[in-house]
């Protein structure tokens, strides 16, 4: 089982839940080094470099991909829209090089609504 975003928020409940459920869980991360923590693979991977995912996937094979990984700007942010472009960017890559390696394997997509920057009303696939 693979984790995008495993050390945000819902990441790490996720981690909690599945390190011991006899998974062998790799967590996708960007950014600082976490500290090792038993039954958990710590992986360092931009999303947004398909090619790494690609080479990475193949060897692994997933089987499961829970993508929670985003770039979540602040309501107050002006230019939310390169959050969106590269939010965008990197779940199609996760998506894409999962299926490449494995046409199988269960791809699960979390996201937040904040990312749309929008605060009142539903927001939708749309």
């Amino acid at each position: 089982m693979f984790i995008s975003g495993g050390l945000g928020q819902d990441g790490q409940i996720l981690t909690v839940l599945f390190k011991n459920k006899k998974n062998n869980l790799n967590i996708f991360y960007k950014g600082k080094k976490p500290k090792t923590t038993k039954g958990v693979n710590f992986i360092r991977e931009n999303l947004l470099n398909k090619k790494k995912l690609d080479l990475f996937f193949k060897k692994k094979k997933p089987d499961i991909v829970l993508h929670l990984a985003a770039n979540n700007p602040s309501y107050h942010e002006k230019n939310y829209k390169v959050f969106f472009k590269d939010n965008f960017l990197a779940t199609k890559n996760i998506f894409y090089s999962t299926f490449e390696a494995n046409k199988k394997a269960k791809f699960i997509f979390c996201s937040s609504s904040q990312i749309f920057k929008k605060k009142i009303g539903f927001v939708s696939e749309k």
